[in-house]
């Protein structure tokens, strides 16, 4: 079919073929987008950590309160040989009795009525020749009356946090960290990493 403009004598022919190319391309690109390859094998690395130095920042002198900061570091193992260092900072974001919550619902192994402060913390696993794996999430650890003690979280009780990054061999690396600290205050690191973009 042909149409002829009001104002020319040259015939207008309707885009039909064009908008069909376009839808057909758009479709194309939109099935190229939506593949389904499977996600990159998971990746375990166990690191033993030895008991950390610690520096604490108290806001206050009566005890825990919301603001107090703490920075630690300490040596990083594999069968015994030293193979990097964690460093890491928490802030205190709430206090136990701001979360009656969080004993039975948050906490595994948590015993009723224990009081629990809730940190926010960020680590960095640095691995020697390797690069590093950065960590973050929130730490719930039992309520301390002395404002100079580290914040550690409960013994034999893991402890996840979200992997965020990483560096060198962990470059775009995602996927958790579970933390187990024994009754000698050391711990075991357990990442399950997906490496990759």
């Amino acid at each position: 079919m042909t149409i002829r403009s009001a104002t020319s004598s040259r015939p207008l022919r309707r885009p039909l073929p064009l908008l069909g190319a376009l839808v057909l391309g758009g479709l194309a690109l939109s099935a190229c987008g939506s593949s389904s390859a499977s996600p990159p094998p998971a990746t375990t690395v166990t690191l033993q950590q030895s008991a950390p130095t610690f520096h604490v920042h108290a806001i206050g002198t009566s005890g825990s309160e919301v603001g107090d900061t703490s920075s630690f570091e300490a040596p990083l193992l594999q069968n015994g040989r030293v193979v990097g260092e964690l460093s890491g900072s928490r802030t205190l974001v709430e206090t136990s009795k701001d979360l009656p919550w969080a004993t039975p619902r948050r906490v595994l192994g948590a015993t009723a009525g224990q009081a629990l402060n809730l940190w926010f913390t960020t680590d960095i696993f640095y691995i020697f020749g390797k690069g590093s794996i950065q960590t973050q999430g929130e730490r719930f650890a039992p309520e301390n009356s002395d404002p100079t003690a580290l914040p550690q979280i409960q013994i034999s009780i893991p402890a996840p946090m979200a992997v965020i990054g990483g560096t060198g061999q962990y470059a775009f690396a995602h996927g958790q960290l579970n933390s187990l600290r024994h009754s000698d205050g050391t711990y075991t690191q357990t990442f399950t990493l997906r490496l990759g973009n």
